[in-house]
């Protein structure tokens, strides 16, 4: 957490890869968990942040749905056509917090790499220059949603019984993304599930 977002992503990736087995359980939390700012203060910067381009006479904040290491998904009731759909919006100051976050997190790795023992932790480098590229893009965010929307079409079939799909990237207001609710299982929690 000390490290924010390099931190966060780098939990949430060796959560997955089986690098350290007895800390697996412990780094998939991570999965879209990452440090949550409380309800009351992310409902203070949507308004402080977005008055001009949310017209909130029209949406009913309902809950978070999930806080990554970037962005926060809010699930709102759109008045208008009466439908339950999600904000996808950046953390606050992000891209200038991410960036510093990045370079102290960098000089860690760089004191920790010169200990002795420390070979088996190189790829850590690496790791790390792609994450930081991976956090890029997500600040670009008409690209972001045309990705979205791309990955609508990869992910759109069926496995056996399950119905596979991501959600699609309804529009974007500055830098909020506008996409439908997801129904069902997200995929950690679907691989961790008891279904076959």
């Amino acid at each position: 957490d000390f490290y924010g977002v390099p931190g966060w992503k780098l939990a949430q990736y060796l959560g997955f890869s089986g690098e350290f087995k007895q800390f697996e359980k412990a780094l998939a939390s991570y999965q879209d968990a990452a440090f949550p700012p409380e309800f009351l203060e992310i409902l203070i910067y949507l308004r402080d942040g977005y008055k001009d381009k949310i017209n909130f006479d029209k949406i009913k904040i309902i809950k978070i749905l999930g806080t990554g290491s970037v962005n926060i998904a809010i699930e709102y009731l759109d008045l208008a056509d009466n439908e339950i759909k999600v904000l996808n919006i950046p953390r606050q100051n992000i891209e200038n917090q991410t960036r510093n976050d990045f370079k102290r997190f960098k000089k860690f790795l760089d004191e920790l790499l010169l200990l002795p023992g420390s070979e088996k932790y190189q790829f850590l480098a690496g790791l790390l220059n792609t994450i930081e590229k991976s956090v890029n893009l997500e600040f670009d965010r008409a690209s972001v949603l045309r990705r979205q929307n791309e990955a609508v079409e990869i992910y759109n079939g069926k496995s056996k019984d399950w119905k596979i799909r991501t959600v699609k990237a309804f529009g974007i207001i500055d830098d909020i993304i506008l996409l439908e609710k997801a129904y069902g299982l997200g995929a950690t929690k679907a691989v961790n599930s008891n279904q076959t």
